[in-house]
């Protein structure tokens, strides 16, 4: 396959296309997977105004062994997210209230 043309494209973040559509700030799932760029994208939600109950996100090079230097997984942690399975490359996690039963 080859390139037939360059396009540019404006940007946006989460925050700003949910706020244009009206997303409530409380929901039920959120899938990031956009091909390298999760983590930026991920970083464009203020996870203090949005809360999904679930996140799966694509994280290629996780390893159980070193939580710590997982920045997709130190992102969600210090937002109040939970870690609860990883498969393949996607990263699932739980809106920490949820997975403490509180």
């Amino acid at each position: 396959m080859s390139i037939i043309s360059d396009v540019k494209m404006k940007t946006r973040t989460l925050n700003s296309l949910f706020v244009e559509h009206h997303v409530p700030h409380e929901f039920d799932f959120l899938s990031i997977d956009v091909e390298g760029h999760d983590l930026e994208v991920l970083r464009g939600l203020d996870l203090t105004e949005y809360r999904p109950r679930s996140v799966v996100i694509e994280m290629r090079g996780f390893s159980f062994e070193d939580l710590s230097s997982n920045d997709t997984c130190c992102h969600l942690e210090e937002r109040g997210y939970q870690l609860v399975a990883y498969y393949s490359v996607n990263g699932f996690f739980l809106r920490r209230d949820l997975a403490s039963g509180e």
